[in-house]
């Protein structure tokens, strides 16, 4: 429950809310990436 620095894909859905990172958002530069 510590965010200090660092956009590591290790948060989960409720977490990343709270990070105010839209799923959508980060989803979306993990798939542009994927893709």
């Amino acid at each position: 429950k510590k965010s200090s620095g660092g956009g590591r894909p290790k948060v989960r859905d409720g977490e990343w809310i709270s990070l105010g990172i839209s799923r959508s958002t980060w989803y979306r530069k993990f798939y542009k990436n994927e893709n």
